[in-house]
C-alpha cells in the first residue's frame, strides 16, 4: 500500500539579486530537470515568480532588454502545461521596483518580503497584496489557459519563505481564490538582513486549514497549507552528505548558470559550513547537489513519519531551484531507487492530493 505522495516543486526564478541568465539558470536546467521526472511518472509543479516576469516583459518592450526573456518564459510553461506539469504562483517582491541600465538589475531590498506589503497600498497601487494576488493569478492564467482549458491558477508559494506577518497576505490570497499555499518548511526557523521566517511551531500534520496564521491550524480557514517536508538531520549525517557532495564533485549550479544568492553574497566557507551544521532540520531538496544517498534518507523519514498519519496519502513536498540544478544522475538514481525497491512512494501533485 502506498503511504507517501511525493510532490517535486521548483521555485522558477534567477537569483534574489537580479543576478543570472534566464536561458542558463531556468530554461535549460527546467527542461533537463522535466524531462528526468517525466522518464520515471512523474511531474513537477513550477512556482513561477511572476514579479521578475513582469520585469523582463517591461524592459524588453522598451527595447533595453536584449532577448525576449519573458517570451521564453511563457513558451517553456506553456510546453510543459501540456505535457503535464503544474504552474503556480510564487512571488519576489523585490522586482517591484527595480532599475536596469541593460546589464545589471538594482532591486528594492526594503521589498523582500511579502508579509510586509499593505493589503491596500494607496501611495504604491500596484503593492496592494489584494490588487497583486489578482494580477499574479490573471498573468498565469492567461499564459496557461490557451493550452489547458482547466488550469486554474490557485496555490501560493512566498519568496525566500518569508510571507510573515501573513494574515493580510492570506487574506489576499483567500479573496483571490486560492485554496492551497505551501511555504511552511516545518519546525525552520531563519532570519538574516533580508530573510525570515518562523515555522517552529508549525502543527506536526501533513497539511492543515489556515486562516490569519500560517502555523494555526483554523476549522474555518479556506486555505490549506500543504508544507514543505523537512526532517531532523544529525551532525554525522551531515558530514556523510556533505562528503558524497565532495567526493562525486556534485557542482551546485547548472552549466553556464553564473550568478550569487543574497543570502550567501560575501559569505566565505567556513561562514556557509557553520549556518549548515547549525540547522537542526532540512528541507527535502532534490536540486543544490544532494546527493541519491540524501534524497533516500527524506524519502525513508518521511514514509517512518507517514505510518502514524491518519490521513490517508500522506503527502510529501520536495523542493528544488533550477538554478541550483545540476545533479540529474543523483535524481535520476533515486527516481530509479523509488520504481524498483519502493512500494509505499507514489509521485504525485498537489491538485491529485
Amino acid at each position: 500500500m502506498k503511504s507517501i505522495g511525493l510532490i517535486f516543486t521548483t521555485d522558477y526564478e534567477i537569483f534574489g539579486n537580479g543576478s543570472g541568465c534566464v536561458e542558463k539558470c531556468m530554461i535549460e536546467p527546467t527542461e533537463r530537470m522535466t524531462t528526468i521526472l517525466e522518464n520515471h511518472g512523474a511531474t513537477l509543479t513550477l512556482f513561477v515568480d511572476v514579479c521578475e516576469y513582469w520585469a523582463f516583459e517591461k524592459e524588453f518592450a522598451k527595447g533595453n532588454l536584449k532577448k525576449d526573456w519573458a517570451g521564453m518564459i511563457r513558451a517553456q510553461l506553456q510546453d510543459l502545461a501540456k505535457r503535464g506539469h503544474d504552474v503556480q504562483l510564487h512571488f519576489h517582491p523585490q522586482w517591484l521596483d527595480y532599475s536596469f541600465d541593460g546589464i545589471r538589475w538594482t532591486l528594492n531590498y526594503d521589498l523582500w518580503r511579502i508579509g510586509k506589503l499593505k493589503y491596500e497600498d494607496l501611495e504604491f497601487p500596484d503593492r496592494g497584496l489584494k490588487k497583486l494576488f489578482g494580477r499574479g493569478k490573471k498573468t498565469l492564467e492567461t499564459i496557461i489557459t490557451p493550452v489547458k482549458k482547466d488550469y486554474s491558477c490557485h496555490i501560493f508559494r512566498a519568496g525566500a519563505w518569508s510571507m510573515q506577518p501573513e494574515k493580510d497576505v492570506l487574506k489576499a490570497l483567500a479573496e483571490n481564490g486560492f485554496d492551497i499555499d505551501s511555504t511552511v518548511a516545518s519546525g525552520l526557523a531563519f532570519q538574516d538582513d533580508y530573510t525570515f521566517y518562523d515555522f517552529t511551531n508549525s502543527p506536526n500534520e501533513p497539511y492543515w486549514k489556515i486562516e490569519d496564521s500560517l502555523n494555526s491550524i483554523s476549522g474555518n480557514g479556506k486555505i490549506k497549507e500543504v508544507p514543505i517536508f523537512t526532517t531532523k538531520m544529525s551532525l554525522p549525517k551531515k558530514l556523510k552528505f556533505l562528503g558524497l557532495k565532495k567526493k562525486r564533485s556534485i557542482p551546485m549550479k547548472p552549466r553556464g548558470c553564473v550568478g550569487a544568492s543574497i543570502a550567501t553574497e560575501g559569505k566565505g566557507k567556513l561562514s556557509k559550513l557553520a549556518e549548515v551544521f547549525a540547522e537542526k532540520r532540512k528541507m527535502f531538496t532534490f536540486g543544490d547537489a544532494t546527493s541519491f544517498e540524501e534524497m533516500t534518507y527524506f524519502a525513508e523519514r518521511a514514509i517512518q513519519r507517514a505510518k502514524s498519519s491518519k490521513n490517508g496519502l500522506f503527502p510529501v513536498v520536495a523542493i528544488s531551484h533550477p538554478k541550483t540544478f545540476a545533479n540529474e544522475q543523483e535524481l535520476s538514481n533515486f527516481l530509479e531507487w523509488v520504481a524498483k525497491n519502493n512500494k509505499e512512494i507514489v509521485f504525485t501533485n498537489y491538485n491529485e492530493i
